[in-house]
Order: structure tokens, then C-alpha cells, then sequence
């Protein structure tokens, strides 16, 4: 049979190995700062169900039904439970007393799912001749946002030569980011941009030590450069800085079709 509507012709069943879930903080679904669930050994992909309302009248011949508001069935997440693990205690300490909805996102092969929800159970349970576990039950609570790999327009790495003055706390050298768009993509930071970005209107930038400002610089349409002025009131190190570009920082592309538009383990070392 000709393949008239163009789709593939070879299909690749996959399996759910690789399957890892993540928690986002301080941020939406494209500038959180994302926090993986360790030990996971099931993870459901979420899913609509639907009501049928009654329209049918008595001049009807047969019922008829329009279509209610999807829900968003509950999430139901087994993992293993690592008590020395800092996630697995914020799941259980924080999370599961937290009703306000964050951002979560499902990571498997060849997509990757983003949602706003909240926990609605945490379970942990173990016995003296088995391991511990967890079970997380999601409440999904935004239509899910599917990105493919196909979808992908490009990734962005990273160089850092940062180093701290521990006598001045001084911060000096940088943290380049290189864009690569993929083969036949035309994708940019943004052409609008000339100069510095804009925090909060093209990146985000959390974990900056006080005294220090964040200057992050476009040095071309494929090289964005940051750099740190001032000096630091406290000079111990620091490994969690997190920059996350925005949709507005892309000409081509979104945060969401762009691997590596968060950079979340920046670190300088005073010394």
C-alpha cells in the first residue's frame, strides 16, 4: 500500500528503559532548575480521560453526547527509596506537604514530557528481607507539553574558566556558551539582541553569590558569554549557580526545542 498521508515506513518499538523523572524549582517549565528522582521503576506517561455529557433530546433517535474537559488522570511513580539521597528527602519532607502545583517533566527515548502538578501521596515502605520503597502519586494539573527529538532545533555547550580571588573576592574568566543549531536549522540567539541580554526578559540566573552582578553578554548569534562584576562578601565556593535562557534570548527556537538552554551546575572556586 502506497504510504499516502507520508508517514514513516519503519516503525522502532522502544521499551520504558531510561525512563527519569524530574522536579523543577524556582521557575515554569523552561526556566526551572530541574532535580532528577533517583531509583525509578516505573513511570507513567500522564494521560486524558474524558466524560461523555448528555445532550440527547425527545426528538432524538439515538443518544448523543458532546465531549466534557479532559482530567488529567493521577500519576502513580515506584521507585526505590535512597534516604541519604537529597531529593528523595525533599520528596518526602517537603513535597508531600506542599500543595502548590510545580513544574515536572518525563524524560525517555526520543521525547521528553513537561506538566505542572503537585504530589498528592507519598508512600515509603520496607521489610527486614526487602528493599525500601517509595510510591508518588501525581496530580496532573496543565495539558502536557510533548517535545520530540525531532523537534530539537539545537544545543548549546558550555566552557567555563571561572576562578575566584579568595583575598578580594574577585571573580575572573567566564562561562561560554556555544549554539549549534542542527543540520538545516537556521537558529540563533536572538537577532534582536546586541550587546548584553536582559535578565528576566531573555535568562533567569539563580545561586550568584552576594556582592557579585551577572553579566551575560552576547558575543555573536551563536556565542553568548557570562561574566561575573563586583566583589564576593563571602568567599567560600559555590557549584549551584543556574543560568536558564528564555524564549525571548532564541531567534528560531525555544527554550523547549533547545538542549542545554539550562545550565545549572556553574561553579567557581575561590582560591
Amino acid at each position: 500500500m502506497a504510504d499516502t498521508l507520508g508517514l514513516a515506513t519503519e516503525l522502532q518499538a522502544v521499551t520504558g528503559k531510561g525512563l527519569t523523572l524530574y522536579y523543577g524549582l524556582n521557575g515554569d517549565v523552561n526556566t526551572a532548575t530541574w532535580y532528577k528522582v533517583e531509583g525509578t521503576n516505573s513511570v507513567p506517561i500522564p494521560s486524558p480521560a474524558k466524560t461523555d455529557i448528555d445532550v440527547t433530546t425527545t426528538e432524538d433517535d439515538v443518544k448523543k453526547s458532546i465531549s466534557g474537559l479532559a482530567d488529567m488522570a493521577d500519576m502513580s511513580v515506584d521507585c526505590n527509596y535512597y534516604p541519604n539521597n537529597s531529593v528523595h528527602r525533599y520528596v518526602v519532607g517537603t513535597l508531600a506537604y506542599d500543595d502548590t502545583n510545580i513544574p515536572w517533566k518525563i524524560v525517555g527515548p526520543y521525547f521528553a514530557c513537561y506538566f505542572n502538578g503537585h504530589i498528592k501521596t507519598v508512600t515509603s515502605s520496607g521489610t527486614p528481607d526487602a528493599k525500601m520503597t517509595m510510591n508518588l502519586t501525581l496530580k496532573v494539573s496543565s495539558k502536557p507539553q510533548f517535545v520530540y527529538a525531532d523537534d530539537v532545533k539545537a544545543v548549546i555547550t558550555y566552557n567555563s574558566t571561572l576562578a575566584g580571588d579568595e583575598s578580594t573576592g574577585a571573580v575572573t574568566g567566564s562561562v561560554v556558551g556555544t549554539f549549534a543549531p542542527n543540520s538545516g536549522v537556521t537558529a540563533t540567539f536572538a537577532t534582536d539582541v546586541t550587546g548584553t541580554f536582559t535578565a528576566d526578559t531573555h535568562y533567569t540566573i539563580s545561586g550568584v553569590p552576594a556582592g557579585l552582578t551577572a553579566v551575560l553578554t552576547k558575543t555573536s548569534d551563536t556565542v553568548a558569554t557570562l561574566t561575573f562584576t563586583g566583589t564576593a562578601t563571602n568567599v567560600t565556593d559555590v557549584t549551584n549557580i543556574s543560568l536558564s535562557f528564555l524564549d525571548a534570548a532564541f531567534t528560531g527556537a525555544t527554550a523547549a526545542q533547545t538542549t542545554g538552554s539550562t545550565k545549572s551546575n556553574i561553579a567557581i572556586t575561590f582560591a
